[in-house]
Parts: structure tokens; sequence; C-alpha cells
């Protein structure tokens, strides 16, 4: 049995994937999470897909976790302290096992988040396209279009440069152009 949101997702995958339902899905849904559905509905591999879309991303979830703890504190203890702690929280378990954005969404922003700390703040950082910082953009634009309340995490990137870099770092053209893109 799916949720009601659920099989939204599923049945948008399943639209995605050629098979005709008549049913008309929600426009307001985020498209992340049914496309990456849909190839394993195609292909007849719907049992694999909890395998893959479910159980994988949470699993890294718990790894850039520790990378991003890492990166704050340098501790390899503290780090792992905080993995941990992602990997028995009952929220993240409770998602783990349905089609929903959630857990897609935070381990995109988590990444995101540790592209940004470890090549922008950690780091006295050149705006070069391929660096951490362009990484950093196009996770933070896909957690956005895998849930759209990771806008609300927007606001912290301009602080966090402001803080460490003053106003320095608004004279550089490819903020502007990541800026232009998101």
């Amino acid at each position: 049995p799916l949720w009601w949101d659920e099989a939204e997702y599923v049945i948008m995958a399943r639209d995605f994937a050629g098979q005709q339902i008549p049913l008309d899905w929600n426009p307001i849904r985020p498209l992340i999470l049914p496309l990456l559905m849909s190839p394993f509905v195609y292909l007849g591999l719907e049992s694999l897909m909890r395998f893959f879309i479910l159980l994988i991303p949470s699993i890294l979830l718990v790894y850039f976790t520790y990378l991003l703890a890492y990166s704050f504190f340098k501790n390899k203890q503290r780090a792992f302290l905080s993995g941990l702690i992602v990997s028995f929280s009952w929220i993240i378990l409770f998602y783990s096992y349905r089609y929903l954005t959630e857990i897609l969404s935070t381990l995109f922003l988590v990444i995101s988040l540790y592209l940004f700390w470890d090549g922008c703040i950690n780091k006295e950082f050149k705006f070069k396209i391929n660096s951490k910082y362009s990484l950093f953009a196009l996770f933070f634009v896909l957690s956005l279009f895998t849930k759209f309340t990771s806008i609300l995490f927007i606001a912290l990137f301009p602080i966090a440069l402001l803080l460490k870099y003053k106003l320095k770092f608004l004279k550089e053209r490819l903020v502007w152009i990541s800026v232009g893109i998101s």
C-alpha cells in the first residue's frame, strides 16, 4: 500500500515511462523523483526501485553528513557521531521506506552544504567553473527541484560569504552567473 503522495509520484513515474494511466497528476509536484523512478518502471524493475531510489540515498545521506561534520569540526569522532545520529534518526528511518522527496532533497541539500563549506568557507576559494563552488550550485538546484521548500536555505549562503569575505565576493563574475542559473 502506498500513501497518497507516494501514489502520485508512482503515477507520474508510470506516466513518464509511457504507461498510459487515465489519471491526472498534480502539476505542483516536483519532477526529480518521478524522473528517477521512471526508468525502473519502464524496464519492469519496480522491485529494485526501492533499493536504488530509497536505500542508497539514505546511505549516502549518512556518508555526506559525516563529510559535512568533519568539514565543520575537523574532528573524526564528532563527524562519526553526526553520521551515527543521522543513521538512527527516526525521521530518516521513517522516510527511507517511502517514495517521498524528503530523503532525496535532504541528500542534495547536505551535499550542497558540504561542497559550499569545504570549497568556499574552509579554503580561500577561487571562482572557477570546475570548482566545488559550481557543484554546490548544481546540488542546491537539484535539492530545490526535488522539494521546493529547500528555497528556505538560500539566505544561508550569501550570509556565510558575507561573514567570511565581506563584500569582496560580489565582484566575481561566476557568483552572478551561478545566481542567474539558480
